[in-house]
């Protein structure tokens, strides 16, 4: 009995321990940092928004753009704002690299790159503080294994 108790524990621990490594973790693979291009908001005219994405040393995620369709790309969403629209984020080129994890080359950022996004001022917009939020939704991955979905907040 005793045998079997053991033999139970240990593929109970193997079993979770790979559904760890095949579906993620919870934690942050992308700090996001956004900088404004002026400290004002001038109603009727643009300006530029700079993200800047530091991605933990030794990972890496994938590019706006993958090369494969079973590759999540990373994404940058906004929330509304009265009298404000957000333009397409320019992504840098991506790196293409090779992993252990896929025959074909792969799509990716790593280290720091900043996306840059252009916000489109309506005339009627109050001069007021306006508060700027919205997400990065990627997929992290290490030279072995890519895990589970995650966004980080700004």
């Amino acid at each position: 009995m005793k045998v079997r108790l053991t033999l139970l524990t240990l593929i109970l621990m193997i079993a979770v321990g790979s559904s760890v490594a095949q579906f993620g973790t919870d934690e942050k693979i992308v700090a996001v940092n956004a900088l404004a291009s002026q400290d004002k908001i001038v109603p009727g005219e643009e300006l530029t928004l700079a993200l800047v994405l530091d991605i933990k040393p030794t990972l890496h995620i994938n590019s706006n753009k993958p090369l494969s369709e079973f590759f999540i790309p990373t994404e940058i969403s906004f929330e509304p704002v009265a009298n404000l629209s957000f333009g397409q984020p320019q992504f840098p080129a991506a790196e293409l690299k090779t992993f252990s994890f896929s025959e074909e080359k792969v799509a990716i950022y790593e280290g720091q790159i900043i996306v840059f996004v252009t916000i489109s001022t309506s005339p009627s917009l109050q001069q007021a503080p306006q508060t700027i939020t919205g997400k990065v939704s990627y997929q992290g991955c290490n030279d072995n294994v890519c895990f589970a979905p995650n966004d980080a907040e700004f």
